[in-house]
């Protein structure tokens, strides 16, 4: 199917999602968390996931305690 049609960004990051879903109700878990570091300031958190957020693809804006600047954070591979 890969070479019949192109496969859009936005469709693929989609089906990683509705994947990782699935997979999250069969192996459930409380949350994740991952590391985030600020572009500006150098600051490293962590930060805390819920399972329906623990999804390759998934954004939110995260902001620094430290400078008060937002900063987007991507969840990839």
């Amino acid at each position: 199917m890969h070479e019949k049609r192109l496969v859009k960004e936005a469709e693929a990051l989609g089906t990683i999602r509705y994947v990782s879903l699935i997979l999250n109700e069969l192996r459930p878990y409380r949350d994740a968390t991952f590391p985030a570091s600020y572009a500006t300031c150098g600051v490293r958190e962590s930060i805390t996931l819920r399972n329906e957020e623990t999804y390759i693809g998934y954004s939110r804006q995260l902001f620094c305690s430290t400078c008060q600047k937002a900063f987007g954070f991507r969840l990839t591979p």
